[in-house]
C-alpha cells in the first residue's frame, strides 16, 4: 500500500509523517492487498492566522473497486488523521462485505 501525505498551511514534521504511516499500516494493513494507494490530505483551514481547525480528507484507491473517501475536522492534525484512518478501515470493511454479499446473491 502506497501512502501519500499532503499538507497545506501545516508543519509536515517527521513525527506527523511517521504517526500517519504507522497508524495506516496498523489499522489498514489487513487490507493492504486491496488498497492500492492511500492519500491523506491535511489542511489548516485558518492558515497563517492561527486557530485550531484542521481538515482531513483521506482517499483509498482500491484494486478493481474504485475509491473511498473519508473527511473530518479536528483541533489537531494528529487527531483528525488517526480518526480518519480508523473510519476508513470501517468503510473498507463494509465495502468489501457489500461486494461479498452482492456476489453471493448472484451465484
Amino acid at each position: 500500500m502506497d501512502i501519500t501525505l499532503t499538507t497545506r498551511h501545516l508543519d509536515r514534521s517527521a513525527t506527523l509523517v511517521d504517526l500517519i504511516r504507522r497508524r495506516a499500516h496498523f489499522t489498514l494493513g489487513r487490507f493492504a492487498d486491496i488498497i492500492r494507494r492511500l492519500e491523506v490530505r491535511l489542511t489548516d483551514i485558518n492558515g497563517p492566522r492561527g486557530g485550531n481547525d484542521v481538515d482531513c480528507v483521506i482517499l483509498a484507491y482500491l484494486e478493481r473497486h474504485g475509491r473511498l473517501v473519508v473527511a473530518g475536522r479536528d483541533a489537531s492534525a494528529e487527531a483528525v488523521a488517526c480518526r480518519g484512518i480508523d473510519r476508513m478501515a470501517g468503510m473498507v470493511r463494509r465495502h468489501l462485505d457489500r461486494l461479498h454479499d452482492h456476489h453471493s446473491r448472484h451465484r
